[in-house]
């Protein structure tokens, strides 16, 4: 079984299934792209190439990234260490993969994780309450009574 995120319905995402595509018939390192049974083989290092085109990785580091694969997780590679695949179809992959790439919008490629944590963004599916709260927050205003000066008996929820 493969450890890819799939969307609620059980398939993949059109990018990811653009990289599963590219991987199983440019890449293919151990010749499968004709076996239907092996459509899924390469699943596992659909997250990692993922990973990696999100971010604006070079062509050396996605060749950097096959090449681990291939002699570390799949060990093909020769007596020397070195990947058994032909370089110039690993390239012919890495020029596919970062075509890809280029079609990503730029929101979806962030600069760092920690903007993803942070409850701004997830302000559209917040409670109209809190939204109301928000509001008043920004306004200046008592968040429990909604005037400036507070008119209510809670002094303490005003915003400083």
């Amino acid at each position: 079984m493969h450890n890819c995120s799939v969307n609620p319905k059980g398939q993949f995402s059109e990018f990811r299934a653009s990289i599963r595509r590219i991987l199983m018939d440019k890449w293919d390192p151990i010749g499968v792209k004709d076996v239907p049974q092996a459509a899924d083989e390469y699943d596992n290092y659909i997250d990692g190439v993922d990973v990696l085109l999100r971010h604006g990785a070079s062509d050396k580091e996605l060749s950097e990234h096959l090449i681990r694969i291939e002699t570390q997780r799949m060990g093909l590679s020769d007596g020397s260490g070195e990947p058994l695949l032909p370089s110039a179809l690993r390239d012919a992959a890495i020029r596919e993969l970062q075509a890809l790439g280029e079609k990503l919008a730029p929101s979806s490629s962030p600069q760092s994780r920690k903007g993803f944590r942070h409850w701004k963004l997830f302000s559209k599916h917040l409670s109209p309450a809190f939204a109301k709260t928000q509001e008043r927050r920004q306004r200046g205003l008592c968040i429990a009574c909604g005037y400036s000066p507070c008119q209510c008996s809670k002094p303490k929820r005003k915003t400083p």
